[in-house]
């Protein structure tokens, strides 16, 4: 991806290999974690344009983003997860999240591969059907597309949040690495 004839990683400001500090100034906002291998960070964050687009969507999502580095403390990856502002909201349209952010990761690098992954035997279902298998862990949605220099993977699946069974909506930008 270019931006003005540079090339620039396809998550918000930073580059591949940047140093915990300098993500840090990448950002308007402070971490709210910081560890020896990752950073964590916390709604609300500038430049919000998932999120900007789901809320033009009518999906009221909460987002936390994760960047994690190396021993080298170089960046190799970053984590986007959106969840509803009351976690376990039986109400909410996780089908539309992921359907809508797929909509949006298209936008930006074309039509992604898309699979089902199972745990143990195939069912066939409806689509209404599918968040039960999600939630059950039976059944992960993934889309993949890939740049020059990235990764891109959106997975719903299941989650855990404070000793609770959740769904899972995350997108990981992950470095590639060039084989020798």
């Amino acid at each position: 991806i270019k931006e003005n004839g540079e090339k620039v990683n396809p998550f918000r400001k930073v580059k591949w290999k940047m140093n915990k500090e300098e993500v840090i100034k990448t950002e308007n906002d402070l971490p709210a974690y910081n560890s020896e291998d990752y950073l964590l960070y916390r709604s609300p964050l500038d430049n919000n344009q998932p999120i900007d687009y789901l809320k033009d969507n009518n999906l009221l999502v909460v987002q936390e983003i994760r960047y994690n580095f190396n021993n080298k403390n170089q960046l190799i990856s970053a984590e986007q997860w959106f969840f509803p502002p009351v976690m376990n909201n039986p109400n909410f349209e996780h089908q539309k999240l992921y359907s809508k952010v797929t909509d949006w990761l298209e936008e930006k690098y074309g039509k992604g591969d898309y699979k089902k992954i199972w745990n143990g035997e195939q069912k066939e279902k409806e689509d209404n059907e599918l968040l039960n298998l999600i939630y059950l862990g039976e059944l992960i949605l993934k889309t993949t597309w890939k740049t020059e220099q990235t990764k891109i993977s959106l997975k719903q699946e299941k989650g855990e949040h404070l000793g609770r069974r959740i769904i899972k909506t995350t997108i990981l930008y992950k470095k590639l690495f060039k084989k020798m």
